[in-house]
């Protein structure tokens, strides 16, 4: 995970065999730092939770105490990881204050718990589970 966002600016496509290009930093704002740190909180909850989930369906642990103490650096370890395709983390990487980026996380975290939870649900009354977690 990288350590800045950027924007590009520009790109020089005749820069062969490197793409060179122009950007310009784009730090995520942080508003309102009581609130972030609520939601942040309640993404870590999530998150355990989903990972947990997942992990306890497919017979593993792992120690989930190591994850990131800052908000936003939680929110983009916790948006990396998700199974969803690379324009929609394109869409949570533009988002430009914190508290809403980890809103949207938070949302899509709580999609993800449910769809989590029927599946298993599903595999549970019909005596396996109806996917591997391979």
């Amino acid at each position: 995970i990288g350590q800045e966002r950027f924007r590009i600016l520009s790109l020089d496509s005749r820069a062969f065999p490197y793409l060179l290009g122009s950007v310009q930093l784009f730090p995520i704002d942080i508003n309102n730092p009581p609130e972030l740190a609520r939601r942040g909180n309640r993404l870590r909850g999530q998150v355990v939770r989903l990972m947990q989930t997942q992990l306890r369906a497919a017979g593993h642990t792992l120690d989930l105490s190591q994850l990131p103490e800052n908000p936003v650096e939680l929110a983009y370890l916790a948006a990396s990881v998700l199974q969803i395709n690379a324009e929609q983390k394109q869409q949570l990487l533009q988002i430009v204050r914190a508290e809403d980026m980890i809103e949207r996380v938070q949302d899509i975290y709580r999609r993800e718990q449910a769809l989590v939870e029927a599946i298993l649900s599903h595999g549970e009354r019909e005596g396996s589970l109806p996917f591997s977690m391979n």
